[in-house]
């Protein structure tokens, strides 16, 4: 495999792409800094420009960058770590330990990633209140956003792909907290910064469904039936679309609640039976069970219990 110069072939995608070394850096780094790492005088580290790559919304390719044991091995643990996250296993505190057990300390970029996945850790097995979490994911950006708080107004950045995941979470957690308006417009925020940038096509994959899919439920528990629908719709249309099922009969579910509640009964039973026959075959049984309790109670439908 060739291993590509990192500095030439970074300036290359940048300028094909028209963003300049200011918009790429923004306050991670100086401009100085990106110069000499184009122009073959710096080598750069390893997860520095990892981000410059992402924030153009690129695969990090192949690249020809020097790492000793240290680097190698916490790029392993990364991996491992990020892989069961994706999963939904939680149970990745050994594997923080490590990351932070050896001699070298960790750069800035390597601690973005430990403070980041420790505060997922925690929140996921409640190890900490949601405010206390809220707070790590902001000190967490804070590492290569700075100055960055729940208030700031981030439209001329553009974002790597853990500044993103890290977004993500703090807008659930926010909502978590009570935040609800603060939550929907980072939510809204991220979806319309997919849909003007290129993004990883893999982060795009993961992350979407799941801007659309919290979106149609926040909208429907605030009352705006329309906003819900719309986005349920949209997520129905995405997942067909990438044939994703995962999420699709949650989408179906919420677009025949949001139809309900604007007083379209049988338009809106027909699409809620259909998500729990979808339920049915994925073997969500739990989550019929919940489902049923919910619209019959609302609703007065007449679903049995045994569907």
């Amino acid at each position: 495999m060739e291993l590509y110069q990192p500095g030439k072939l970074l300036k290359e995608y940048r300028k094909r792409k028209n963003i300049s070394q200011e918009e790429l850096c923004g306050t991670t780094c100086a401009v100085s800094t990106l110069s000499r790492i184009e122009r073959g005088e710096q080598v750069p580290d390893r997860k520095l420009i990892q981000i410059f790559f992402e924030r153009l919304g690129m695969s990090v390719p192949p690249l020809d960058i020097p790492m000793n044991k240290i680097d190698f091995e916490r790029y392993n643990l990364e991996v491992q770590i990020q892989n069961m996250v994706a999963a939904g296993n939680y149970s990745i505190l050994e594997l923080l330990e490590k990351y932070n057990s050896y001699d070298d300390k960790m750069n800035r970029f390597e601690l973005q990633f430990f403070k980041f996945y420790t505060a997922v850790y925690e929140l996921r097995n409640n190890k900490k209140t949601n405010y206390e979490v809220l707070q790590h994911f902001c000190d967490a950006i804070n590492l290569t956003i700075a100055g960055f708080n729940s208030d700031s107004d981030l439209n001329n950045y553009l974002f790597s792909n853990i500044e993103i995941l890290i977004l993500v979470n703090l807008s659930i957690t926010e909502y978590f907290c009570g935040q609800e308006v603060k939550a929907i417009t980072r939510m809204e925020f991220l979806k319309k910064y997919f849909d003007n940038n290129e993004v990883e096509e893999k982060l795009k994959s993961q992350l979407y469904l799941l801007f659309l899919f919290h979106l149609s439920n926040w909208y429907g528990q605030s009352g705006n039936n329309q906003k819900a629908y719309e986005y349920a719709d949209e997520g129905i249309k995405y997942c067909n679309l990438y044939g994703s099922l995962s999420l699709f009969p949650y989408f179906v579910f919420n677009k025949g609640y949001a139809l309900a509640e604007k007083g379209l009964m049988e338009e809106g039973k027909s699409y809620i039976k259909n998500s729990f026959d979808i339920m049915k075959l994925l073997g969500k049984q739990e989550d019929i069970q919940k489902g049923i309790e919910e619209v019959n109670n609302k609703f007065g439908f007449d679903f049995s219990l045994r569907f």
